[in-house]
This record gives C-alpha cells, structure tokens and sequence, in this order.
C-alpha cells in the first residue's frame, strides 16, 4: 500500500505541538508515513524555530505559509502535496498511541465506499468517551496509551456509520478526494464547518463516514486556532446548513439513537473487569441531598483503592446501574457530576440480567445507602450474589415512614411509642398501608444482616438502635470530617459597627421540618418590633415566605455548595442559625459552616447540638423556642451582652475510632476471579435507557421523534430556519443534543 501522508497544520502551542508530533515518532505503526507539518504564518518564533529544527533533521515535512490561510486552506495544501497518497489530518493538539495509524487505515479500507475514519477520543463530540456529545477530561485510574490498548483489544475491528468525521483526526481516502474534491476554502475560509460538509457531500456521492472503535486519540481541544470561537461556529453552522438542510436532522437521528454507546460501554466493562482496585455497589434512592453527597465523598476519598458503583432508582420506572466518575465527585453538583457504565434494568423482569451483569463487573461488596424508592427485589441482591453488605442511615426511613420522626404538624413527634406512629400512620399512611411494625419487620432485617451499620452521629445511633437493638452499628462522621479537619478551625466573635444589624445566615432548602415557617414568624417579629436583625436564607423555603419589606427577611435563592463559602463571604454574616425541627443524623450544611468559623445558634435536636458541644460562640435553645424568645436572645448578642443557652450539653459523645480512609475497606476482601466478557444479547438490552416494552419510554421516545420532526419542519422552510440559527445559540443546541441522548 502506499506511503499516508499525515498532515499536522500548526499556528500557536509550542508545547501541545510537542506533545503531538512526539507521539507520532514515539506510536508503532507498520504503515508507512510521510509526516507534513505546515506552518500557518505562526506568530510564536520558539514554535517555529522547533519546525524548522525537526526539519532540518529530515523528521518532518515542513511547509511554511507565506500568509495565514487558517484550516482549511492549510490542510487542503497538504492534501495536494501527493495526488496518489492518502491523508490524516491530525491536529496538532491531538496524540497518538501504539499502532494507531494501522487501526484506522486498516478500518477505512474494510468497505470499498468508506470516505473518512475518526478514531474515539476524549473531545470529540458524537466520538467522545467516556462522556456522548462532551468534553471529557481523562480517566484518572489509566495512561491514556494504556486506554487505547483497551480500545484495540477490547472493540478489535469494529466500526460504525456516522454521519460527519471529527475533524480533530480525521482519515480520508485518496479515491473520495478524487471524486468529492477538497475542503470548501470559499464557504468556510479560516475553519469550521468544513470537515461536515466535505462528509455530506461525500454521502451524496455514495460514500460513508465512520467510526473506528477500537483506537483513541488524545485531543486537548481548541489550542493552535484559538479557544473561544463559538461565534465563527454559529456562522459556520448557519453555513452548513444552507448548503446541507439535512444535515442537522442526521446529527440529531444519530445522537438519539447512538449506535456508538455499546462500544463505550464495552470498554467502560473491560476497565472495570481489568482493574485491580477492588469494586463496590452503592445502593440509594436516586434523590439529590446528603445521601449522594456522603457517597460521592467515599467514592473521592478511596479513589485508589475502590471503584464504586451506583445502583438507584431512575425515570421511567427503571433502575440505573453506573460507575462514579471520581474525577466529578467530591466538590461537584449534581448536574456535574458524569457517570460512567450507564445501564439500564426493568425490575422484575431483569433482576437475573441484573445480577449477571454485576457478576461479570466484579463487585465485591454491597453498601445500601438508601432504600426509598427501590424495587423489594434489589434487598435480595446480597443473597443472589453471596456478597457481605453495609448500610449508612442517613435519615430515619428505616424507623419511621415520615422519615424525619415528626408529626403532621411538621415538629419531632418525641417518639412516644407504636401507638402513637400508628395513629401517626392513620393520617398519614405508608407504603402498602402497614402498619408501623408490618413496615420495620423488613427493615429490621434488612439492618440485622448488615455486616456494620453506619449511623454518622451518636445522636442518630441511640435512636436507631432504640428501635433495631441486635444491630452492628459504627457511630462515626462522614468522610467530609476527614476531608476538611474543620475542628481546627477558629471560632469568630461576632462583633460591630456602629448601627449595624446582627446578620443571621439560614442556609439550605427549608422545609417545614427545617425551620422555614419558624424563620418567617421571628423575621416578622424583627420588623414590627424594629429589632436591629436581618435573617439571609441562602436557599429558598418550601413556600413563598414573606420578605422585606413585609419582614426582615432576604432571601437569595438556590445555590450549589461550591457557591456557599463566597455567597457567606458576600453576606459576612455575624452567625448562622438552624432552626430545625427534627433530629438531623448529620448536617452537611453545618460541617461548611464550622469550616469557615462562624458562630452558631441551634435547636436541640439531633447531630447539630451534638456536633457544637464545647465550641465557643455556640448556643443551643429547645426546638420548641417561641419567634419571639429566640429574638429576645439574638438581639440580646448584638447588645453585647451574654447570652445563655437554655440547653446544657454536659458533656461531648464517645469519639468514633473508625477511619473511612483507614479502616473501611480492611473488611473487605478483594475478589480475583476470572469474568466473562458481557453477552452481546445482554448489552443491546441493558445498554440503552430506551426500553422498547416500557410504556413510558416509549412515551419518551415518541417525544423526542416529535422533537426531531419539528426540527426538520422548522429547517425547511427557511425563514424558520434563519431565525432558529440566529437565535439559537450553539450551547442551547448542544443541550438538545444532549436531552435527545439520554
């Protein structure tokens, strides 16, 4: 075969340029090759002296553009340096492992009419891994020439249709430059765009384009011709699809279908099957709040050791199965964080495809977390799989329906007995209309067989060993104590100036449960007495509280946890206030206020209490303070004078001897066994969230056809067209992208 020519355009990024043509010397390939780098004008004098040197030691090809073309014209100079050769176009952001070049040229000649090849890569769009349709940073756990070794073994030969190449990598076939032509310098001059169009004229003479999944490229993104280009994207788009009308509907049919996820998730299982870190199934009840943050934080903090999975329930009436990407774990939203291995199981039906399929990934060890919302079935997952199993109370679901040991009247119900939960339930029933012993007789079995229950309060872990006496319970604080060490930090006397208001910080979601209703009656309080307080709710209440100027309360919204320390910083407030209603297990919220040092005021329920005994500048009142009482004593601190808490914590609880860090794993045996590689009839199942015998995602799935057909609709008729791309930015595309593939 002849020699390839691979064709890097160079204009800035001395060191990404480096890294790429480095890569290509140091990759195997038998395939003979012909590097050309082209100077596009650069205006970086060490990047160009690095070209001329490699040059000068017949390394490279190197032209020099006497003027800047920008891409396309760049690339399309190269094209025409050998008429018999064929072409990569590789960026000079990109690298190259192992024997690349043979997999993709190999790939491109396994069909006569294959125009162009793109290998997977980090940042790639429709190509991306681990993330569809994302920028991914790299896997933490595996060099990336070891993760493409993984490609090669894992998905050897195998590729797939797809509408455009990436243009990052792209391979392109002598005969279909011969019959399409070069990329189009009059429509889309310095770049952008022009890679889709030369694969959409290529389709309507008959060739394809494909994905070669069983090679990685690495590629940093947007260095040698600038970063913030979403502007020159728009106008190449607009562009595109004048000249294209369908080009837009194949993107959006091929993202909603997404022919290329069961090769990712092929090598999301060969990670895990190979790796040695031992593996871990977390079991929680798919909400947001304290129990997906303790787990994401393990996950962080055991990074090195385990891998950690999530098994919870998902729309549709599905369970999800994923792997927790740790690199978005601790210090990430919800919206952040990426999941890796996304599988998708309809309980009952699949409980045996279910625990296949957790066989074949390795887990040692079942952690449940959270059982609210979960199918009954998932409880029979450690005796199906003989696995030993933890469980983390992180609320009192397992005692109490209500969750929270309070009332209708939204207050602790002071946990009188089974005759008043009884009653409790007959207003307010539970799931499957039982009883309150009918409910926990599970529970308590559930619990009993635990090999350690962890309860992160002592507080928390009287109450729950109350109800399940025969329970191995841990009481210990959640990682983030480990993460933070915030004990070390020092409390700030409040102190002011002048007139200046006492300001009490809120901070959270407030339900009644949480204080809201409380909060409103002493900020309305405050104002008709003309008390020198201002209340600032972080967050927002579970109603329309009243705020100034009706009362002195601010309220500044939702917020994510990363925001806290600068919205606090903003506020400088004198205090914080947690004016709970219910016995909290733990309060994260609290652990980023003791962080920073600031005064507390509290009820006496539960962990938070527990958590401020001996800390200076900490008050604790009983939950059942009147507004009026608990202002009596915030005004009495802006006076200067000594406030006195109600409550006397005589002395702290027990310090827990365990350490997440040294000692959760140690009972834990790592399992070496042989897996078997996951059935392809498994994965076309479990691979997608689009269940065809589910009458919900069918619903969905018609929808989102819906959806498509709209947008075909709308980019026929081209004033329709014209002001959706103009009004439409890219980023609001690449979220409809996004939503047609999930």
């Amino acid at each position: 075969m002849n020699i390839i020519d691979v064709i890097i355009p160079v204009y800035k990024g001395l060191e990404e340029t480096q890294a790429c043509i480095e890569s290509v010397f140091n990759s195997n390939p038998s395939r003979k090759y012909e590097l050309v780098v082209i100077n596009d004008c650069s205006p970086e004098p060490e990047l160009v002296d690095y070209l001329n040197q490699l040059s000068n030691e017949n390394k490279i090809t190197l032209l020099h553009n006497e003027e800047n073309l920008g891409f396309v014209g760049t690339v399309n100079r190269g094209m025409v340096l050998h008429s018999d050769r064929d072409v990569l176009l590789l960026n000079s952001d990109a690298e190259v492992f192992n024997d690349w070049l043979d997999r993709i040229s190999g790939c491109a000649y396994q069909e006569t009419k294959i125009a162009s090849v793109t290998p997977f890569s980090n940042n790639a769009t429709i190509c991306s891994y681990p993330r569809f349709c994302e920028d991914n940073e790299l896997l933490e756990d595996i060099k990336v020439n070891e993760l493409d070794l993984v490609f090669a073994k894992t998905n050897a030969n195998k590729y797939v249709e797809i509408p455009t190449a990436v243009g990052f990598c792209m391979y392109i076939k002598r005969t279909c430059l011969e019959d399409v032509g070069l990329f189009d310098v009059e429509h889309f001059g310095k770049g952008y765009g022009e890679e889709n169009d030369f694969c959409m004229r290529a389709q309507k003479k008959g060739w394809s384009n494909v994905l070669c999944a069983d090679t990685f490229v690495y590629h940093k993104g947007a260095v040698s011709f600038g970063k913030d280009n979403s502007a020159k994207i728009d106008k190449a788009m607009q562009v595109l699809n004048k000249l294209h009308p369908t080009y837009h509907l194949l993107v959006h049919n091929f993202i909603h279908k997404d022919p290329i996820a069961k090769f990712r998730r092929q090598i999301d299982i060969a990670l895990l099957q190979n790796s040695k870190k031992i593996s871990i199934l977390c079991i929680d009840h798919g909400m947001t709040g304290g129990t997906i943050k303790h787990i994401y934080e393990l996950a962080h903090l055991l990074n090195e050791q385990a891998n950690f999975l999530r098994l919870r329930p998902a729309p549709n009436g599905l369970t999800k199965l994923s792997w927790i990407n740790t690199q978005h774990s601790f210090g990430y939203t919800e919206e952040q964080r990426k999941e890796l291995a996304e599988f998708y199981f309809e309980l009952p039906q699949e409980f045996e495809l279910l625990i296949e399929t957790l066989q074949n990934l390795n887990i040692a060890h079942l952690h449940f977390h959270h059982t609210m919302a979960l199918h009954p079935i998932v409880w029979l997952l450690p005796e199906k799989l003989q696995l030993n199993y933890d469980f983390t109370v992180h609320d009192y679901y397992s005692c109490c329906p209500q969750v929270s040991l309070t009332t209708d009247k939204y207050h602790y119900c002071e946990e009188r007995g089974d005759i008043d939960c009884n009653n409790c339930l007959k207003k307010r029933p539970a799931a499957g209309n039982v009883d309150i012993q009918g409910w926990r007789a599970p529970q308590q079995k559930l619990l009993e067989k635990a090999q350690r229950v962890f309860v992160p309060s002592y507080d928390a872990a009287q109450r729950i060993q109350k109800y399940f006496p025969n329970i191995k319970i841990i009481a210990t604080p959640h990682p983030d104590h480990e993460l933070n060490n915030y004990d070390l930090t020092p409390v700030r006397k409040a102190t002011f100036q002048n007139e200046e208001y006492l300001r009490i910080v809120i901070i959270g979601a407030l339900s009644p449960i949480k204080g809201a209703d409380l909060l409103e009656a002493c900020a309305l309080d405050a104002k008709k007495h003309k008390l020198p307080i201002e209340f600032h709710l972080i967050g927002f209440a579970y109603r329309s509280l009243k705020k100034r100027p009706q009362s002195n309360l601010i309220e500044y919204g939702a917020y994510h946890d990363e925001e806290l320390d600068e919205l606090l910083a903003g506020i400088n407030p004198h205090l914080v206030w947690f004016p709970a209603q219910w016995p909290e297990t733990y309060s994260y919220t609290l652990s980023a206020v003791l962080k920073v040092g600031l005064p507390v005021f509290c009820t006496n329920l539960g962990a938070i209490p527990e958590r401020i005994i001996g800390r200076a500048y900490s008050w604790i009142f009983p939950f059942d303070t009147k507004p009026e009482i608990w202002n009596e004593a915030f005004t009495q601190l802006r006076k200067g004078e000594q406030v006195k808490s109600p409550v006397k914590m005589i002395s702290a609880p027990p310090k827990s001897n365990f350490s997440y860090q040294n000692d959760y794993l140690k009972s834990i045996q790592l399992l070496q066994k042989e897996v078997a590689p996951l059935r392809e009839e498994l994965l076309k199942i479990i691979y997608s969230p689009y269940r065809p015998n589910t009458f919900k995602n069918r619903a969905l799935r018609k929808t989102k056809q819906l959806v498509l057909q709209g947008i075909t609709m709308a980019y026929s008729v081209p004033i329709i067209k014209a002001l959706a791309t103009n009004r439409f930015s890219l980023a609001f595309r690449e979220r409809v992208n996004r939503w047609l593939a999930r």
